[in-house]
């Protein structure tokens, strides 16, 4: 306990830079709609082509694999201290690339036994 406040519980989702260069740069979006797709996971039904309203579709600029890049780089290194400071307490770094439904599993098995010591009034001690 620190200042009378619990151990916070914290989760890393570690997904691979390879995959998450690949999952952003993938990503689409309508100019004229905002409508946002991703040609790995929820491409239009028509390649480039809004499936609302039939407008060509744009790569943002900041989607790039170079600026992909550089922001997890950046990430990277303004997170390291911080998952540093955490690693020594209740810190679970959890696999994230995989299906929702299995992270989700795994941050239930590390919530589950805190809320029922706790009666489900408190998620992390």
């Amino acid at each position: 306990m620190h200042l009378g406040f619990p151990a916070p519980t914290v989760f890393h989702l570690a997904t691979p830079k390879s995959v998450l260069i690949e999952r952003i740069s993938s990503r689409r979006q309508c100019p004229k709609c905002g409508r946002i797709y991703n040609l790995l996971f929820k491409p239009p039904k028509r390649p480039g082509i809004c499936d609302d309203d039939g407008t060509v579709l744009i790569r943002r600029a900041d989607d790039s694999v170079e600026v992909v890049s550089a922001r997890l780089e950046a990430y990277e290194k303004l997170t390291a201290p911080i998952m540093v400071h955490y690693a020594g307490g209740d810190y679970h770094s959890i696999p994230a690339n995989r299906p929702p439904a299995e992270i989700y599993r795994d941050i239930e098995s590390v919530l589950a036994p805190r809320l029922r010591r706790n009666g489900g009034r408190q998620a992390a001690q």
